[in-house]
């Protein structure tokens, strides 16, 4: 229980990881979103151009989704090396105190079990709609000859 306690706290601590956590989300509903539309515009056979722009917006919400996914592990990891470098500046003042060298070795631990968690989240999900966004990429650079 104090896991998940200790990580609620830290959460203002990690905005960055929570931005890209942000992004995933709404790149993750437009992809969904995205992919819905080529399946009920792709069986028309009218209307070329709302399916290139239907394609293109769908190919570019997956891509964005898949690459914050990828990204979630480097935050951690950014997360840590500047609460790292911070705690080498604690050790560097006269009085270095606990409290300073405790908040940024803790920030250090909790931005890389964030990036950590997200990460392993979201691949989880990708692994769910990866067959249904990628078909419906295929279907639609198939009616547009692409």
């Amino acid at each position: 229980m104090s896991f998940v306690k200790t990580m609620l706290e830290s959460m203002s601590d990690n905005s960055l990881i929570f931005i890209a956590l942000a992004i995933a989300i709404l790149s993750f509903a437009s992809s969904l979103y995205w992919g819905a539309s080529v399946s009920k515009h792709f069986e028309k056979a009218d209307g070329s151009g709302l399916k290139k722009m239907t394609y293109y917006w769908l190919d570019i919400s997956y891509t964005l989704f898949v690459a914050t996914i990828s990204m979630f592990p480097l935050f951690g990891m950014l997360g840590t090396v500047v609460s790292l470098i911070g705690l080498g500046n604690v050790f560097q003042t006269d009085s270095a105190d606990m409290t300073g060298i405790k908040s940024e070795f803790f920030l250090a631990l909790t931005s890389t079990a964030w990036g950590i968690i997200f990460s392993l989240i979201f691949k989880f999900v990708n692994a769910i709609v990866q067959p249904f966004i990628e078909n419906q990429i295929d279907k639609a650079k198939k009616a547009l000859k692409i």
